[in-house]
């Protein structure tokens, strides 16, 4: 299983298989998609579904209780399988030594009453998966994928090629000797990955000691409870329970259910990324365009500056038109706007007359003042438009569900970012985060801008404290206290720390948060959602949670 556990793993997970399933018989056989399969099976009036994944991204296999599919269309090698081996009964779930490599085998009877014993190989190598029927003499009948090319060739009619053991110790047939600190156990030993021998080394300091725990485990007739733990990047990892183990995040009452939790919130926080995703393409687009529309703006400022030149020269030539002939096509005069009064020289167009040429600096002192009067203002929404792409990208990274990013998407619908879809999406409740902060104080926190503001400007009371990381993107943060309680130091610092959390600051060692009243806060003019303005605050500096 790529990425997800390894052959030690697998080993426990096949005794608690075998346990449950030898004897089982098979009452029925799905096939929804070409690279997963569903086995019913029925022991001691209890129906199990073993399912079997081998596809390349995520090759798993595990008991399911939840798992529902779409009746499909059977395909040949499920054909194949219904022939062979529905109605039978397994008669063992065994392991090649600690490979990804199971054998499940099954005695069935054919069209004529006849015994016939067959085994499918599940192979779970990431994107070598496959899932192989062979008959009692080894020789494939059918496979999910046939390979043709290579060393190793899956063809029907074929003797089925095992995969070659290669020269890492099997613990289970023997004692590694002689062992070295030079080499990583994952390199010595089958079915060793690199995240379990690190969860090992945590509670032995020499490879033969974590070696010595693998064989106690593996040799113990009691299989060690599942467990998910937390790595040190914060990954989950699904593992084994053994003694000293730590940052255990999760326990469960068996393997598949184990599995089945964690492929389940895999696949939900895949599709969560992947749509977050989506909407940070969307976001950066359109950053991307106000960037572009910015510096294209503050250029043309720059430009303006030439204003007061314009002014200057229009002045000057207003108290010298005497001077000035037609045909002139430049004009020397005393500056007596500067200090020194010193010569200043003004170029003409010789087709006019001095007070046309006058006119048009003032028509061009005009136009440059007028246009950047509105650049201004122009590059003052862009920067807002860009401090509300800022938060949305934030936003964005602290979603936890499909609701945080349906709401995100109402908001860009809303503001005319995206279109809506051809059916109207109804407006959504805003769903704040609530927690408990002492007895009278409780705490809510927006994670979005619809959310922030719901909280700010409908939500709260005049009286209630808010709280925002200071000039960075992070969430509006309420404290409301009960009649009889005001808070103090003790509330003031937790809630304060709560917004640092929820803020793009979070990372760092120390954050300033600001903290007013309800009442000194409000809407910014033609302000994005969730964007504020606030005045008699106060700062307090926190260590984020």
């Amino acid at each position: 299983m790529k990425k997800l556990v390894d052959g030690v793993f697998l080993h426990f997970l096949q005794k608690e298989m075998a346990y449950l399933l030898v004897k089982a018989k098979v009452t029925k056989i799905i096939q929804p998609i070409k690279e997963e399969l569903i086995l019913i099976l029925k022991q001691n009036q209890c129906e199990y579904k073993l399912l079997i994944n081998v596809s390349s991204a995520c090759p798993s296999m595990y008991i399911s209780a939840e798992y529902e599919w779409n009746t499909a269309v059977p395909n040949m090698f499920c054909m194949l399988l219904r022939k062979h081996i529905l109605g039978g009964r397994i008669t063992g779930i065994t392991q090649q030594g600690l490979d990804r490599i199971i054998y499940i085998k099954f005695l069935a009877q054919n069209q004529v009453g006849e015994n016939r014993r067959f085994c499918l190989v599940v192979e779970l190598m990431g994107r070598y998966s496959n899932l192989v029927l062979l008959d009692e003499n080894e020789v494939i009948l059918g496979a999910v994928k046939f390979l043709k090319e290579g060393q190793r060739q899956i063809l029907p009619n074929c003797k089925y090629p095992k995969l070659e053991q290669n020269e890492k110790i099997n613990l289970l047939e023997f004692e590694p000797q002689n062992i070295t600190e030079e080499a990583e156990l994952e390199t010595l030993l089958q079915g060793i990955s690199k995240k379990t021998r690190m969860q090992l080394r945590k509670v032995a300091r020499t490879n033969e000691e974590a070696i010595n725990v693998l064989i106690r485990l593996l040799s113990s007739e009691k299989i060690p409870k599942p467990i998910i733990i937390k790595a040190e990047n914060d990954e989950e990892i699904p593992f084994f329970e053994f003694s000293g183990v730590r940052d255990i995040k999760r326990q469960f009452s068996s393997y598949s259910e184990l599995l089945e939790y964690f492929l389940a919130k895999q696949a939900k926080d895949n599709l969560i990324k992947q749509r977050t995703k989506d909407l940070n393409i969307i976001i950066n687009t359109h950053k991307a365009r106000v960037q572009n529309r910015l510096s294209v703006q503050r250029a043309e400022l720059e430009k303006c500056a030439e204003k007061d030149y314009k002014k200057q020269c229009a002045d000057l030539l207003g108290a010298n038109l005497h001077l000035v002939k037609k045909g002139d096509k430049a004009l020397t005069v005393t500056n007596f706007f500067e200090e020194g009064q010193p010569q200043f020289k003004i170029s003409l167009d010789k087709n006019l007359t001095g007070a046309q040429n006058m006119e048009k600096y003032y028509k061009e002192y005009r136009k440059l003042k007028t246009a950047e009067a509105k650049l201004k203002k122009l590059i003052e929404l862009g920067e807002k438009e860009l401090e509300y792409f800022n938060n949305l990208s934030f936003n964005i990274e602290q979603v936890s569900s499909n609701d945080d990013i349906e709401g995100i998407k109402q908001e860009l619908v809303e503001q005319k970012y995206i279109k809506a879809g051809k059916r109207k999406a109804q407006p959504t409740q805003a769903k704040v985060h609530v927690a408990e902060l002492g007895v009278g104080f409780k705490v809510f926190v927006g994670h979005n801008n619809l959310q922030n503001e719901f909280l700010t400007l409908k939500f709260a009371k005049k009286n209630d404290l808010w709280f925002h990381a200071q000039k960075v993107p992070g969430s509006h943060v309420i404290l409301k206290s009960e009649p009889g309680h005001e808070p103090d130091n003790k509330i003031i610092e937790p809630a304060a720390k709560i917004a640092a959390q929820n803020s793009k600051a979070k990372g760092s060692l120390t954050v300033a948060v600001d903290y007013t009243k309800i009442s000194n806060v409000k809407k910014m003019p033609g302000g994005k959602p969730g964007m504020v303005n606030y005045v008699n605050f106060k700062t307090i500096f926190v260590r984020p949670n």
